[in-house]
């Protein structure tokens, strides 16, 4: 009798009311000495059980999390999108209008001053749209690095140029900049740097000056971006790279994605991205970007 086989035993495999599998399994040997593998076994698989429910639990609970997110991403977008996207189309259509119903005789100045509006408000809606890309191919991780050499002073000129017509025409540009060229990939950077700049000039007064510098240290290479506007109160530093946050600065158009969007993609380039007070005795806003000086990560 102390060596008949064995039968094989089943069990499910389950937690509290959830079942996720099922298992079988057969020792060979004497009843007695099969009977407590049997409770060993039973015991083993009751932790097993507890485990796989509990990873299933966590993998439903990070779905969950994802789903209303997500959700939340998109409530905020089409809102965004039919709240910011209205005024520049309104500017486009009314500046159409004006053009349309002009005299033959008219005034070819005021013609063309139309046409600088509708291009500045196109320009303004096509940064929309790179923005709400851009958070998009964050938000699934879908951001490709292509690093090149890139000579910082000819990007930063060719990023404020676009600008001409959004305010920049009324600022001025001071700049001195390391001529190294930088390993990195220039579509994040000029991005990156383009959502700074506009922020300087949506900010700073008419007149006044947006000063851009960089410099070597040790491995990194620094970028600092120093306006004249109302600057931020300390409490409120850390905020402004949050998804969404506004100045509360009146009369200021933005969706409050812009450097939300420069330190993602500055940490994508392996680099980091502060802000702050000039410290030199002027009113304004500081941000310091550092990029690694060899180029991005692998």
């Amino acid at each position: 009798d102390e060596e008949l086989t064995t039968p094989v035993n089943t069990t499910v495999l389950s937690a509290g009311d959830r079942e996720v599998g099922l298992v079988r399994w057969w020792f060979p040997g004497a009843r007695r000495e099969v009977e407590a593998l049997d409770e060993i076994a039973v015991a083993l698989i009751d932790l097993a059980a507890s485990a796989s429910v509990r990873e299933r639990l966590n993998v439903e609970k990070g779905d969950i999390e994802l789903v209303a997110r997500t959700e939340h991403l998109r409530t905020i977008l089409l809102d965004a999108v039919a709240h910011h996207f209205r005024s520049p189309l309104a500017g486009i259509l009314g500046s159409v209008t004006s053009i349309l119903n002009l005299p033959d005789d008219h005034d070819r100045k005021l013609q063309r001053e139309l046409l600088f509006i509708i291009k500045d408000q196109a320009n303004r809606l096509g940064r929309y749209v790179d923005n709400f890309l851009s958070v998009a191919r964050l938000e699934a991780g879908n951001v490709e690095v292509s690093p090149e050499d890139v000579q910082l002073e000819a990007l930063i000129y060719d990023v404020w140029e676009k600008f001409d017509e959004a305010g920049a025409a009324h600022r001025f540009l001071t700049a001195d900049i390391d001529q190294t060229a930088v390993r990195t990939d220039a579509n994040l950077l000029t991005q990156a740097l383009g959502n700074v700049l506009e922020n300087a000039v949506k900010y700073s007064p008419e007149g006044s000056t947006v000063a851009i510098r960089s410099y070597r240290s040790g491995d990194e290479i620094v970028i600092q971006i120093e306006d004249e506007g109302p600057g931020i109160p300390p409490e409120r530093i850390a905020r402004i790279f949050e998804r969404f946050y506004r100045s509360r600065a009146e009369g200021v158009p933005g969706l409050g994605l812009g450097l939300y969007i420069t330190r993602s993609l500055i940490e994508i380039l392996g680099g980091r991205v502060e802000a702050g007070s000039r410290g030199d005795g002027v009113r304004g806003l500081r941000i310091t970007i550092a990029l690694p000086g060899g180029g991005p990560p692998s």
